[in-house]
């Protein structure tokens, strides 16, 4: 198959400086977005320091008490891909725990979130529901799951109204995080 990269701005881009150029990255930021070093970084602890300490303490103690545990798992790339390192790290410091505790869950279609799949949790009835890549935004579901004593923990970066009440919820669009 041939294939012709359209609007470029410099004739002599490579196919990846063309892709970041179309992302929006300025011509003159893109060898730095390249060739990041790492003063790039940014602290974790920009995502809030409370958040992040509330769901590390939820998700050590359902492991530390061999409680049952929920990953639900958005249908794109970036759901497969956060559940999947989310689960595959979770497995290479904790094998056990994650054979016999942790469970996950597709969605069947383009669904994100708790919609689709809330009288499954409840029916499963974990300790804590995991979701990564999605959530933010579901304040009836977690109020749902916070009143049936199921915790509920939101891995995210899409756009929220608020932080939920009744989930821990760690999305660099509600905090101080600079990159968003």
């Amino acid at each position: 198959m041939k294939y012709e990269l359209i609007n470029k701005p410099n004739k002599n881009f490579s196919t990846i400086q063309q892709i970041l150029y179309n992302r929006g990255i300025k011509e003159n930021d893109i060898l730095h977005y390249i060739n990041l070093s790492d003063e790039d970084i940014n602290s974790p602890l920009l995502l809030g320091e409370d958040n992040l300490q509330q769901g590390l303490n939820i998700l050590i103690n359902t492991i530390k008490n061999n409680n049952d545990a929920l990953v639900i798992i958005d249908c794109d790339c970036d759901g497969y891909t956060s559940a999947a390192l989310f689960i595959n790290y979770l497995h290479k410091i904790f094998p056990t725990w994650v054979d016999n505790h942790l469970t996950w869950y597709m969605h069947d279609s383009k669904q994100h979130g708790l919609s689709d799949c809330i009288n499954f949790v409840l029916d499963l009835n974990p300790s804590l529901v995991i979701c990564p890549d999605a959530s933010s935004n579901d304040y009836d579901y977690h109020k749902i799951l916070f009143e049936k004593n199921i915790n509920t923990l939101v891995l995210d970066h899409h756009l929220a109204d608020k932080i939920s009440k009744y989930a821990v919820i760690i999305n660099n669009q509600l905090s101080d995080y600079p990159n968003k």
